[in-house]
Parts: C-alpha cells; sequence; structure tokens
C-alpha cells in the first residue's frame, strides 16, 4: 500500500494536538487544585491573624476542628486534651455530637455562633469547666437531658474567673448555665430558650466556699421556668438582662446578700414575681423595668433591708407584696403604675420606708389641697393596728427610668 507524506504529516499533527490538550488539562487540574489550596490556606491565617490580634501572647498556640476533616483534629475534646494552658481551640462551622471537659485554661471559639453547634445528644450536661479562666464564645450549645439527683447545664461552671461570652444556649432540661461555689465569672451577651432555669449561681456550703462577685450581664432569656436565680450567694452583678415569658420568677434571690440588680427588663412571668427576694438581705434593686407579669413585679419574703430604687413596676398584677417579717426596707422613687388589684401591699411586715415614689392611684394627690397629703400604702397585721404605712414624699410625675 502506498502512503503518501501527507496522510503522515497529519497523523504527526494530530498527535501533538492530542498531547497538547492533555498538558493543558494538566496544568488546570493542578492550578484547580492549587487555587482550592490557597482558599483553604487563605481561610486558615485569616482566623489565625484575626485570633493571634486577641491573644495576649503570640506564643499560644492555635489548635483547629473542623467536623469534615483538613484541620488539626475533627472533635473538640481531642483538641482539648492535646492543649497547652493558654492556647486557642478555633472550631469551624459544623455539628458536634459531643460532651467536654475542659480541664486547662483555653479560650474555645467558635466560627459562627449559629452554625457551629455542640450537641449533648440528650445526655447530661454538655460542657464541664473545672480550670480557672477558660473563655468561651460564638456556640449554639444545645440538647441536654437532667438525672433527678444531678444538675445537668448547657454549661456547667465549677472553676473562677471564667468568661462566656455570646452564645446560644437551647433546649435544656435543667439550667442553661450553672455556676456552682464558683467566683468571679462573667457571663455576658449569650441567649438563652427553652431551658429550666436561665443562669444558676449556687453555693452549696457543704461543697465548697459561698459564690460571690459573679457578672450575669446582657443576656436575653426566654420561655425559661426561671430567668437568673441565685441561692445563697453574695455580690453578684446582675445588670441589663432581657427576661421574658418565664414560667415561674424572672429573677430570684434566695439566702443570697449584698448584690446588686439593676437596669433589667423583666416581663410576662406567667405565674409569679418578676423580681422574688426570700431570706435575702442588703440587696440594691435599681433602674429595673418590671412589667406585665402575672403575680407581682416585686416580691420580699422574709427578706429585709434591701434598698429598691428608681424602678418602673407598671402592669403586674400586683406591684410591690412585702410579707412574713420582711423589716427595714427602703422603697424610694419608684413608679407604681397601673398595677391591677394595688400598687403596694404588705403583710405582717415592720418599719418599711416609703419615700418619693410615683403612683398613679394618689388621687388625693390630684387635687391641689391635697397635694403635701402622704400616700397610704394599706397591709394587714395578725395582731398590731394600724394596718397602714404612708409614703410622706409621693411625686405628682412620673420618673423617666
Amino acid at each position: 500500500m502506498i502512503v503518501f507524506r501527507g496522510d503522515i504529516i497529519s497523523k504527526r499533527k494530530l498527535k501533538i494536538i492530542f498531547y497538547f490538550f492533555i498538558i493543558i488539562l494538566i496544568f488546570v487540574s493542578d492550578a484547580v487544585n492549587l487555587q482550592a489550596f490557597c482558599i483553604n490556606k487563605d481561610k486558615v491565617v485569616f482566623y489565625e491573624n484575626k485570633i493571634h490580634s486577641k491573644l495576649s501572647n503570640n506564643n499560644q498556640k492555635i489548635i483547629y476542628v473542623d467536623d469534615t476533616g483538613g484541620a488539626d483534629y475533627t472533635k473538640i475534646q481531642q483538641a482539648i486534651d492535646n492543649s497547652s494552658k493558654g492556647d486557642t481551640i478555633f472550631v469551624f462551622n459544623g455539628t458536634y455530637y459531643e460532651r467536654l471537659i475542659i480541664n486547662k485554661t483555653i479560650n474555645l471559639i467558635g466560627q459562627d455562633k449559629n452554625i457551629t453547634i455542640i450537641d449533648g445528644r440528650g445526655d447530661g450536661e454538655i460542657v464541664k469547666i473545672t480550670s480557672p479562666m477558660v473563655f468561651i464564645t460564638n456556640f449554639t450549645i444545645q440538647n441536654s437531658s437532667t438525672d433527678n439527683y444531678l444538675i445537668d447545664a448547657g454549661i456547667y461552671v465549677l472553676s473562677e474567673n471564667n468568661s462566656i461570652v455570646n452564645n446560644n444556649i437551647n433546649d435544656i432540661i435543667d439550667t442553661g448555665i450553672f455556676i456552682a461555689n464558683s467566683s468571679y465569672n462573667n457571663i455576658k451577651n449569650n441567649f438563652i430558650q427553652r431551658c429550666g432555669s436561665g443562669i444558676d449561681i449556687w453555693s452549696r456550703y457543704k461543697y465548697g466556699k459561698i459564690a460571690v462577685k459573679n457578672k450575669i450581664e446582657n443576656n436575653k432569656i426566654t420561655d425559661t421556668r426561671y430567668g437568673i436565680w441565685v441561692q445563697e450567694s453574695n455580690k453578684n452583678n446582675i445588670s441589663n438582662n432581657y427576661i421574658c415569658e418565664t414560667l415561674w420568677d424572672g429573677i430570684q434571690l434566695i439566702g443570697a446578700r449584698n448584690n446588686i440588680i439593676c437596669h433589667n427588663k423583666i416581663s410576662k412571668s406567667k405565674y409569679r414575681s418578676g423580681i422574688y427576694l426570700s431570706r435575702a438581705h442588703n440587696n440594691i434593686l435599681y433602674y429595673n423595668n418590671i412589667t406585665k407579669n402575672r403575680a407581682d413585679g416585686i416580691t420580699l419574703e422574709g427578706s429585709s433591708f434591701n434598698i429598691i430604687y428608681k424602678n418602673n413596676i407598671e402592669k403586674n398584677q400586683n406591684g410591690l407584696f412585702i410579707y412574713l417579717l420582711s423589716l427595714i426596707n427602703i422603697i424610694s422613687c419608684n413608679n407604681f403604675i397601673k398595677n391591677k388589684n394595688r400598687n403596694a401591699f404588705f403583710r405582717n411586715s415592720f418599719f418599711n420606708r416609703w419615700r418619693n415614689n410615683y403612683w398613679d392611684d394618689g388621687i388625693l394627690l390630684k387635687s391641689k389641697i391635697f397635694e403635701r397629703f402622704p400616700k397610704l400604702i394599706t397591709g394587714r397585721f395578725r395582731l398590731i393596728r394600724p394596718r397602714i404605712n404612708f409614703d410622706f414624699y409621693p411625686v405628682k410625675i412620673p420618673y423617666e427610668i
């Protein structure tokens, strides 16, 4: 068979073109892989720079966790176990079905609090902190069950000087954040909902020292049995929290002393009070907005030497109820407005001082003839009469609170 020279050249050209395209495909594939590598590298570098800017010591290590792989670890607890004091663990978005024990001083940071999720699978407490100076931020912590004999929390704090900031805590049958015999903790900017209790600070004398000087601020708590519960713990600061639609009390103090409760918005407790004090002494309540609670705006039960100053107490069943030998409390410069049954009532309580409050039911105050007359606060004693207290200097215009 005769083969022409032109045919041989054409075949050679086709081979050259074929190999040329193969080389191009290999190059493009490598370029795509390189781009993907660069994107992941840039992502890590971005967060690394962001975290380093917040670290006090640049020698501290950053450990990365990603449940899809490609990081140092796929489990948060693995990262904790392999960390050292002062390290930062950065967790990429994902759902991590874990129960954590944080027994080292570390920073635990999520990428996005709405989609970086720690899920307890309904099996006891989710995060337990046993070391001091732990920082936790940017997580959703959810799905904890409870034991009849143990308190199982979303975050269980057993150490001091920890910061729990900017987290979502949902669907915890017992308590969202439980602070047990621990002091100087900062709980800030968390959103807690559908929990047995929002935030608890408890001191159990047989388990250790009294919890003191914890700061609870700027948290939103809704759809819980209790909002904030302080039990036999002292000198805590509870401020600027929004507490709404609790089943029982918005803020409850039992056997607690020298606490400050200020600038909170508490409303729509379904069965109890906005703020409830039982055997709680020397506490200060000021600049709180307490509205639309099913029972009392504020209740004092066997509680003495407290100061209730410049609170707006409005549209509750009763404004303020004082009973069971609550003594020598000061009630000054508050607004009592449109409370359904009574603005204030007392029973078997003595020597409480009322001064300069605004009473929307002070009918006599609207007349110039009686404008200097005191406001009568009715009450009940079992054996002793008269059954009235006086606000000797009521004001005619409500305070701006």
